[in-house]
């Protein structure tokens, strides 16, 4: 994720550090601003997308053999599991975001 954040960062670089009071320059970055906003919600979906199917095939017989012995539901598993990587998502995404934001040069405002 930080080769990710590191390369449309360099793609981007200073996109949003323009000057938006002159109307031909913020015509023509608006598509940019627009593009790094869209590959960034791109990847993030398809980030969580891929780590489950990666993840889940390799423990797909621990839960089935747990499930017939009758330890616990697939309910249980699904909510721990979701649970347990909750933490390491937020951090990967604060980093991804963190990136972005400073090497892009995005505003907190829209004014």
């Amino acid at each position: 994720m930080i080769f990710f954040s590191l390369l449309m960062g360099f793609l981007w670089l200073n996109a949003g550090r323009k000057d938006w009071s002159d109307v031909e320059v913020a015509q023509e970055n608006a598509f940019d601003i627009g593009g790094i906003l869209f590959f960034v919600s791109a990847n993030q979906a398809f980030a969580g997308v891929l780590g489950v199917l990666f993840v889940y095939p390799l423990e797909r017989f621990v839960v089935f053999k747990e499930r017939a012995s009758g330890s616990y539901r697939i309910s249980s598993y699904a909510v721990s599991k979701m649970v347990a990587e909750v933490s390491r998502s937020a951090t990967v995404v604060f980093f991804f975001t963190t990136i972005i934001y400073w090497m892009v040069g995005l505003r907190a405002n829209a004014g």
